[in-house]
């Protein structure tokens, strides 16, 4: 399965009554499973053979908690974690005179940083990653949070994208499509990657998913490692991730335990998310000296202590969908003429689409 087909794959499976015993599905999935009664959950039994709730990463370990009736339970066992980072080039920022350390601790600073990344000479510092759906939405939560804003409430009864706080976010988010490369002049699947316009060193930084450390350090070889550097994104971090959840169909119960207990084991996870990119969600596996000596991945932990994830229930799906156009469109408005008046464009397109995401939740405004 791809993550495009997915959702739709998994609920005709559970309308059926019939198919796999355990499965990955997104973080933001969980809730509509659980209304569909399509997941059983765990007991406290099953997850003490688990090693327990406090062994995984909070942020995802708690999401994973819903209410079904008076009781809140566990509906699902985290399994492999994702976080936004900010990759960027050590050489190109010291040209600047530039301390990465500091360079990105606030939306200003991000700002500040490209304006002197482009007065020394680079003439695209900033890279847009966009050609996976909902990524927008991905890295400019990140801006809305850092301004005190939020999408929606955690309930999905109000719609928050159009108050003053998020709107900041936003205006300071798409105020970075100045510094982009200027062969990405629209968010299409033909134009190049931004991902690859950063490894071929044609941008000094870019927003990425934690798997981007194995992509950009096999870019420069190994005589040129210390070249990447990695910091924490200028507000909250999305994290986002997959679960593992056994299906009320399964005849197997007993097995299916055991297989979510190897995958989610200290071995398996280190090996797995070495190999692929991805996280460890196992405390345990995220202290092992692969990760601690490891000053980029080190970072990579050290960001889940502040991040946030999204929130999951039943119409969240619809809310990204949204959100995936109306991010491209602007991100496409403004790559077509970067010159344009930002908030001219941003402000009352953002607040056409909290009023769409109103009529979507069915909220009264």
């Amino acid at each position: 399965m791809n993550w495009d087909r997915a959702w739709d794959d998994l609920r005709r499976m559970t309308l059926h009554g019939t198919g796999f015993d355990v499965s990955e599905i997104g973080t933001t999935w969980l809730d509509g499973f659980v209304r569909e009664a399509a997941v059983r959950y765990f007991r406290a039994e099953e997850i003490k053979t688990l090693g327990g709730d406090s062994s995984f990463i909070p942020v995802l370990w708690d999401h994973a908690q819903l209410s079904w009736g008076w009781q809140k339970r566990t509906w699902a066992v985290p399994w492999l974690a994702d976080v936004r980072l900010i990759f960027y080039w050590r050489d190109m920022l010291e040209q600047a005179g530039i301390d990465g350390e500091t360079a990105f601790e606030s939306p200003e600073r991000v700002e500040q940083t490209m304006e002197r990344l482009q007065d020394s000479g680079i003439e695209a510092p900033w890279g847009v990653w966009a050609e996976v759906p909902y990524v927008i939405l991905h890295n400019a939560s990140t801006w809305i949070w850092a301004a005190g804003g939020d999408i929606v409430s955690a309930d999905g009864k109000w719609v928050l994208l159009d108050k003053p706080e998020a709107l900041e976010g936003l205006l300071k988010y798409f105020r970075l499509c100045r510094y982009s490369p200027p062969e990405i002049d629209c968010l299409r699947p033909e134009t190049p990657a931004s991902l690859q316009v950063f490894a071929n060193r044609r941008a000094a930084v870019v927003m990425a998913p934690s798997l981007g450390l194995t992509t950009f350090r096999s870019a420069v070889g190994p005589d040129d490692q210390d070249l990447l550097g990695v910091a924490a994104p200028p507000g909250p971090a999305f994290v986002g991730g997959s679960y593992l959840v056994i299906w009320q169909h399964t005849r197997q119960v007993e097995e299916a335990l055991a297989l979510i207990r190897f995958l989610t084991g200290k071995r398996a996870q280190l090996d797995h998310c070495l190999a692929v990119g991805d996280l460890p969600v196992l405390l345990e596996a995220l202290g092992d000296s692969t990760y601690t000596a490891d000053p980029c991945r080190q970072v990579m932990v050290d960001v889940f202590k502040t991040g946030q994830a999204h929130p999951s229930f039943y119409k969240w799906r619809d809310v990204e969908g949204v959100l995936d156009r109306a991010f491209t469109w602007l991100w496409n408005s403004l790559l077509a003429d970067p010159d344009q008046d930002l908030e001219g464009l941003v402000r009352p397109h953002i607040e056409a689409t909290a009023r769409r995401l109103a009529v979507t939740l069915g909220i009264r405004r």
